[in-house]
């Protein structure tokens, strides 16, 4: 074998040794979530006695990478004192999974029927609470609609929302404890119309973490 031939040969077998450049892996998610949600407060004072309440409603469907699942939850939070001493009266969460929320096609009403466990920080107990919530549109819908991306090396994150808002005036009960928490017109309620989407991925060199 000549000089030149074995020159080639010796070439050809280094370059096999070298190791070969790392390997991409892509990891893929997509997620979406769509329904609906409703929020209202109360906020005001009778005598001394101060009250704020606040509620939210969630019923969302939700797929990720193919696979169906829910969102659900209901939300109340109080938050009771006398403005005179400076006493708490009332101060946690109700956290409740079993509710039930009926929400009009052009959200023009929504009803929430939900019953459960107080937890009152003021006085480490719990109380049976007992929610029947009705919201009645006041204005026209409102349309809100977003796309973003985020990136950076080996990371992408592309998102889009739209919604349909429309406030409401909130009536009904929110009692425990032998105590009605709802008084007087809500400060504040809407009804809402959520879709949103993610798509996720992300470039891992192969034996990284």
């Amino acid at each position: 074998m000549t000089r030149a031939a074995l020159a080639a040969l010796a070439g050809a077998l280094a370059i096999g040794a070298l190791p070969a450049p790392a390997e991409a892996h892509i990891n893929k998610e997509r997620s979406r979530i769509d329904g609906n949600t409703a929020v209202a407060t109360w906020n005001y004072q009778v005598a001394d006695v101060a009250t704020f309440v606040s509620v939210v409603v969630t019923d969302n469907s939700t797929v990720t990478n193919g696979t169906s699942g829910q969102d659900r939850f209901a939300t109340v939070s109080i938050l009771q004192s006398n403005v005179s001493t400076g006493n708490v009266l009332v101060a946690g969460v109700a956290d409740l999974s079993e509710f039930t929320l009926t929400v009009d096609d052009h959200l023009g009403s929504a009803h929430l029927q939900a019953s459960g466990l107080f937890e009152d920080d003021s006085t480490l107990t719990f109380f049976p609470i007992t929610i029947d919530l009705t919201w009645t549109a006041t204005a026209d819908a409102v349309r809100q609609h977003s796309h973003d991306v985020f990136r950076e090396p080996g990371f992408l994150v592309i998102s889009r929302f739209k919604g349909l808002f429309r406030d409401a005036a909130v009536t009904g009960s929110i009692s425990g404890n032998d105590t009605e928490f709802v008084f007087g017109a809500s400060e504040s309620g809407q009804i809402q119309q959520n879709d949103s989407g993610t798509l996720t991925i992300q470039i891992n060199k192969c034996g990284s973490h």
